[in-house]
């Protein structure tokens, strides 16, 4: 199957153990487990006039003489071994799932995939570096990333379009533009960790900047609706990912004392939700 995927060159290697106790080149003979087998006839000529002549005597002996005598190293009277750590249990994948709805398939996963993939590279450099026609330019690089998360053939004009209608709308908006300002210590993709339960969860945040002497926690949902009351919604996304984003802001907590606020962020929809821990979080 490898060999199918080669474009206009094809290299195919053979490994080769020498026998050490043999004093000449020796038999070719691959396993017969191997595509080197089925071209044995065609390798054997190679390989009788490629492979090396005998080992020298000295070199010979010498490998069979190679002994490591350990080394042993005795720890002084009264030593302990240290404490070991407090055991941590590692998250179950069902526990650390992120809610899905029962339409979200393989297309809406790669959907937000992409779109987190390009709006990272935009907030890299700001939204004024990303007018409409310089994204237009970018289509092949879409197509390129949906095609390496399986995306068939017929479905890359769709689903790329879509991709670059969520952009789009994000720069349209003022909040979309805000968010991926170079805000100060601004990060996007930010993996952080955060003790719970005693278990230790691996975060990542989609974007996190300090604004007005407050650090923001902005999570990107390209989650669509395409149906009537959008703010119905909306208010069921707030209430759904509304422990999500507190996990964000304990894990920032652990790391700078300034006042913490977290938000959705919707691209296909351009709306922008700040979610407000609950009283006494």
């Amino acid at each position: 199957m490898a060999a199918t995927r080669a474009r206009t060159r094809l290299h195919l290697l053979v490994g080769l153990v020498r026998d050490e106790e043999s004093e000449g080149p020796g038999e070719f003979k691959p396993s017969a487990r191997t595509m080197a087998a089925d071209l044995a006839e065609a390798l054997r000529e190679l390989f009788e006039r490629e492979a090396p002549g005998e080992l020298p005597a000295k070199r010979r002996s010498a490998r069979k003489r190679r002994l490591v005598k350990p080394e042993i190293q005795r720890v002084p009277d009264g030593w302990a071994p240290p404490e070991p750590p407090a055991p941590m249990i590692a998250p179950s994948p069902e526990e650390t799932r992120s809610p899905t709805y029962v339409w979200a398939g393989e297309r809406a996963r790669v959907l937000g995939l992409a779109v987190h993939r390009w709006l990272q590279e935009i907030s890299e450099e700001g939204p004024s570096a990303w007018p409409r026609e310089r994204l237009e330019t970018q289509r092949s690089r879409t197509r390129r990333m949906l095609q390496f998360h399986g995306v068939p053939v017929d479905e890359l004009d769709s689903l790329s379009a879509d991709v670059e209608t969520a952009l789009l709308n994000t720069l349209q908006d003022e909040r979309g533009r805000w968010t991926l300002e170079p805000h100060d210590d601004a990060a996007s993709e930010l993996p952080l960790s955060l003790q719970e339960d005693g278990r230790t969860r691996s975060l990542i945040l989609d974007r996190s900047f300090v604004h007005g002497g407050e650090r923001w926690i902005v999570d990107y949902k390209t989650s669509r609706h395409e149906g009537g009351d959008l703010e119905a919604f909306l208010d069921e996304e707030e209430r759904r990912y509304a422990p999500q984003l507190e996990r964000y802001r304990l894990a920032m907590q652990a790391r700078e004392s300034r006042p913490i606020r977290t938000a959705l962020y919707f691209p296909w929809h351009s709306a922008f939700r700040e979610v407000t821990p609950e009283p006494g979080a």
